[in-house]
């Protein structure tokens, strides 16, 4: 479900939670089960958010647009089918993960 309007093309780093994501880089795509308002601190740093749970009003949205980064949640399996470290194309106008390596 598009969240947060937005492209971008970057490295995928899947987490199954916020207090695990000391190794993220400035522009990293997060993948996470949640959209969890615990995610929230690391948004100014992120290149975009995708989430298997969360919708257009959840707090996770709002921050995504608030911080001008795309977001795409309610994506059902992403931690499973995105590997960590992966090359992924999140729209999230669209709505859209796309793995591309």
């Amino acid at each position: 479900m598009a969240a947060a309007p937005g492209y971008i093309v970057g490295r995928a780093r899947v987490f199954a939670d916020p207090l695990d994501a000391g190794k993220l880089a400035a522009g990293d795509i997060v993948v996470a089960s949640t959209a969890s308002p615990r995610w929230l601190p690391l948004f100014a740093t992120l290149g975009a958010f995708v989430a298997e749970s969360g919708g257009s009003l959840s707090n996770a949205a709002l921050a995504a647009r608030e911080c001008g980064i795309p977001a795409v949640l309610g994506v059902p399996g992403a931690t499973r089918a995105i590997r960590d470290g992966a090359h992924i194309e999140v729209d999230g106008t669209a709505g859209t993960v796309r793995m591309l390596s």
